[in-house]
């Protein structure tokens, strides 16, 4: 979780699962994770897809995908997931283009410069004798 500073994508999920009794936020970041793992892509790659998983004991478990959504909201913002998959593409050499041609949402921007200055700042008292 490289990015984790520069985008609020797994922020988000901490906070899933933080909150939650159930497994399922774990169970969909473990299942992206090992999927980007599998294809060799970054993990956003996977998270910004829609997926579905349809455990059955008649059937047998199913996976799906859904149509992707619009990554843009009602406001003109890209979702977190888009500018995540971006970042982690460029960082990745799989995207050579590394501006980016979306507006990101003003409270994930912020989320985002509070984990990078709370990072600079842990970083800075760790590293003065």
């Amino acid at each position: 979780m490289a990015n984790a500073t520069k985008h609020a994508l797994w922020h988000k999920a901490h906070v899933e699962t933080s909150r939650n009794s159930t497994f399922s936020a774990l169970f969909w970041i473990m299942s992206f994770e090992h999927l980007a793992k599998l294809h060799n892509v970054p993990m956003s790659w996977i998270a910004a897809l829609r997926f579905t998983a349809q455990p059955s004991y008649a059937t047998g478990d199913k996976w799906g995908l859904k149509p992707l959504p619009l990554f843009i909201n009602k406001d003109g913002h890209c979702y977190d997931s888009l500018w995540a998959s971006h970042l982690d593409g460029v960082e990745q050499g799989l995207i050579i283009d590394e501006k980016f041609p979306h507006m990101r949402d003003p409270e994930e921007v912020a989320i985002s410069e509070a984990a990078l200055a709370k990072e600079t700042l842990e970083s800075s008292n760790t590293s003065t004798p």
